[in-house]
């Protein structure tokens, strides 16, 4: 299976109501490509179990998260299509960054009251300096700057399966369409166009021709990214 130097996007099933049919995650397929448009879903995550730490609460944040793996890595695959769904989209490393995303900083929590690492350590001495009451403009813009680092940092235990293996990416949120997040999720619109930028598509098979047809019309001049079926992918050989 040939390798790209993309990081993928699977298609989340969640929907405030429930989950998405297929041709529901085809539609938000069609829309990322042509216009770069992704739904963002709602996360508050926290970590720490001790009293100095006070649980802290990485804020409410809209990430929309890439994983950086590898086609030919079947396990893999298949945890992230099981998890999310067979409709993904595989976008240049580079794209990603100029968008203002960035590798998840993962932080061990052990999630028994005894922290974790020095690089927990640090989270919790910056957190007890941010929660106190200076003031200022330098302390507020410091906390600022903490508060968007903590947007990329994930915190996980050897309880959490497979979570540390994720080899997470993500960019937050921040310029919704509709100006404000709407209750659980937000679109985010990407700032340049994100065709040239596409280089893989993955989908059921049974989506394959009408997929194509779609990207006949979306790419005309421009290279089009090439299309592999889920069950493609979950057969190749590979780890």
């Amino acid at each position: 299976m040939k390798e790209y130097n993309a990081i993928y996007h699977f298609i989340s099933k969640r929907k405030v109501d429930g989950e998405k049919t297929n041709d529901e995650l085809f539609q938000q397929l069609i829309g990322i490509i042509n216009e770069g448009r992704f739904i963002s879903y709602k996360e508050i995550e926290s970590f720490g179990n001790d009293i100095l730490l006070n649980k802290v609460v990485l804020k409410e944040r809209y990430p929309v998260c890439f994983y950086d793996t590898k086609l030919g890595d079947r396990k893999n695959l298949d945890y992230h299509m099981s998890k999310y769904s067979k409709f993904g989209i595989g976008i240049e490393r580079k794209y990603v960054l100029e968008e203002g995303g960035n590798p998840v900083l993962y932080c061990y929590d052990s999630n028994d009251g005894r922290g974790g690492t020095e690089f927990y350590s640090i989270f919790k001495c910056l957190n007890c300096y941010f929660n106190s009451n200076n003031s200022g403009d330098n302390f507020t813009n410091a906390k600022n700057k903490y508060e968007e680092l903590l947007k990329f940092v994930k915190s996980f235990n050897f309880t959490d399966k497979d979570v540390y293996y994720e080899n997470e990416w993500r960019f937050i949120a921040k310029d919704e369409i509709n100006g404000k997040p709407s209750g659980d999720f937000v679109v985010k619109k990407m700032i340049k166009d994100s065709r040239t930028a596409i280089l893989v598509l993955i989908i059921p098979k049974e989506y394959k021709l009408k997929l194509t047809e779609e990207i006949q019309k979306i790419f005309n001049k421009i290279k089009k990214p090439k299309i592999i079926t889920a069950e493609e992918l979950l057969k190749a050989k590979g780890n």
